[in-house]
């Protein structure tokens, strides 16, 4: 299946899927700390009914003076707040928005003005609210879904929490602000970064204050995440500043411990500041001065600058360095006061059941990127009787920042992946190379996490998801393939999903939602 045709399909699945969730509209009104805002009811195929509220501001537009800054919780309004409509995702460039398009089909808005919020719930009867009252035992469970996207795409509407709301319990799902504008930093106090992680935080604050209003129980969230998501997730899980926003954790597809997931040590931190910055016009004697230059810039001009901008910086000259985000969370002694390694041995764990796991083929995406972008080394690479260890190292990184005893371990990773000298086809040793992209950027840190959070006396639980869709047109079981069906899609109505799709979606759904209710 051509990627524009898979395209197409997944526009088809989401009208779909929103048919299925009921054409008329009905309004429903809740309060919050702000004001009150306006919603949707919507039918779930037949799973009932739910609160759908899009677009709820939980913090100031991050734009002028509060632009690379840490975020202020959004200002009361007078009346009702409409929330019926998604709000824009935040900048980036514009390999993220189709990125996102494959999750919400035709959604092309962004907009520095991005930090919102959307809020599924069951639908509850006048009579069952005066009942449950201010009885805590009859709130219910809440999951907050982080997004991925290597920090640079995405969206929280990625996952439409309308299924897994029917299954009684709160979703939220929130944008927080990504690339330059979410991460950039210069290594000082005047730019320390990290704005990303601080939106993270605020809106966890936001639903601790306020998701009572929506019939949800603040003492039982369960914040889940996937791919970057997951790794700020697993990161947020050892923070200080995090203590008491949730008690179970779902990490899918990423972890803290991954070698991408933040940067534990500048490294020419300047540089990367300086080619964004320069890229604006904005030079100055200090940073103090670039910041305030950066803050003049109007909204249009930096989202031109962003959307324009490829996703890996020039700096990346390696194979895999090229798949490592150019902005990322960094340890900046206040935020994240140490490294995850670091993070782990120190502190008490607030969180009592993890549940983390990885798809069959994590490598497969990655793995085919390196091909398309470096046919020729790795046609080299093959084209010995058995892969070449030197261009080996080249295809882990060639970065001994990441990989310093890389030298001693080449022999053992043949061993492990090509079987040589027996293992000499080209498609057995392309799969190969999945695998070690696999378990170099997933797999392995995943299982990291999993020994961290047992030793800090979490309850864990690991899976595998390997369901294969007749319908999906991808090779294998992709990096976020399971997304779509914790979203519902196979319930859209359309014939091309058969029992056996829409059984492994209700699976999900009801593992998820079990999860966050009973651990």
């Amino acid at each position: 299946m051509t990627t524009s045709t898979l395209t197409k399909t997944l526009r088809l699945l989401f009208v779909c899927t929103f048919l299925s969730l009921g054409a008329s509209k009905r309004y429903v009104q809740r309060r919050t700390r702000n004001g009150p805002v306006r919603g949707i009811v919507q039918h779930v195929h037949s799973a009932g009914r739910v609160e759908r509220f899009m677009g709820i501001p939980y913090a100031k537009p991050p734009i002028g003076n509060l632009r690379f800054e840490a975020p202020e919780p959004a200002s009361p309004w007078r009346g009702v707040k409409d929330a019926l409509e998604l709000s824009p995702a935040c900048p980036q460039p514009i390999d993220g928005v189709t990125y996102i398009q494959g999750h919400v089909p035709d959604f092309n808005r962004t907009s520095e003005d991005c930090l919102y919020l959307n809020v599924y719930a069951p639908r509850t009867s006048q009579q069952q609210r005066r009942a449950r009252g201010d009885n805590q035992r009859k709130r219910k469970a809440v999951l907050v879904f982080v997004h991925g996207g290597s920090y640079l795409h995405g969206m929280g509407a990625m996952l439409e929490g309308s299924h897994l709301a029917a299954k009684d319990i709160i979703v939220v799902t929130f944008n927080y602000r990504l690339g330059a504008l979410g991460f950039l930093e210069a290594d000082d106090e005047v730019f320390p970064g990290n704005y990303g992680l601080r939106d993270q935080l605020l809106a966890l604050r936001w639903i601790q204050d306020n998701i009572a209003y929506f019939g949800g129980d603040p003492t039982r969230v369960t914040l889940d995440g996937h791919s970057a998501g997951g790794c700020t997730v697993g990161l947020l899980a050892l923070l200080p500043a995090a203590q008491g926003l949730f008690s179970r954790v779902i990490q899918q597809s990423g972890s803290p411990f991954a070698h991408w997931a933040i940067t534990r040590r500048p490294s020419s931190p300047n540089l990367i500041f300086k080619l964004f910055t320069a890229s604006l016009g904005c030079y100055g004697n200090g940073t103090a001065e670039v910041k305030a230059c950066l803050k003049n810039i109007s909204s249009e001009q930096m989202e031109q600058v962003i959307f324009r901008s490829p996703s890996a910086s020039v700096l990346q000259n390696t194979i895999f360095s090229s798949l490592v985000p150019s902005f990322r969370p960094v340890v900046d002694g206040v935020v994240i006061p140490d490294t995850p390694e670091r993070l782990a041995l120190i502190g008490r764990s607030g969180v009592t059941e993890f549940l983390t796991g990885t798809t069959t083929d994590e490598g497969l995406g990655a793995a085919s990127t390196i091909l398309e972008r470096y046919y020729n080394k790795v046609d080299n690479f093959y084209s010995q009787d058995r892969p070449d260890p030197l261009l080996l190292v080249d295809l882990l990184g060639g970065s001994r920042a990441h990989l310093p005893n890389i030298n001693s371990l080449l022999e053992r990773l043949l061993d492990q992946y090509y079987v040589w000298p027996y293992d000499v086809s080209e498609n057995q040793s392309k799969d190969g190379l999945v695998e070690i992209v696999g378990d170099f950027f997933i797999s392995a840190p995943t299982h990291k996490s999993a020994e961290i959070m047992r030793e800090r006396n979490a309850t864990v639980y690991f899976y595998n998801y390997d369901y294969i869709s007749r319908y999906d047109g991808w090779a294998g079981v992709i990096h976020g393939s399971e997304l779509f069906y914790l979203s519902g899609y196979p319930f859209s109505g359309m014939r091309r999903h058969d029992k056996a799709g829409r059984t492994m979606a209700s699976r999900l759904i009801q593992l998820w939602s079990s999860f966050a209710k009973n651990g």
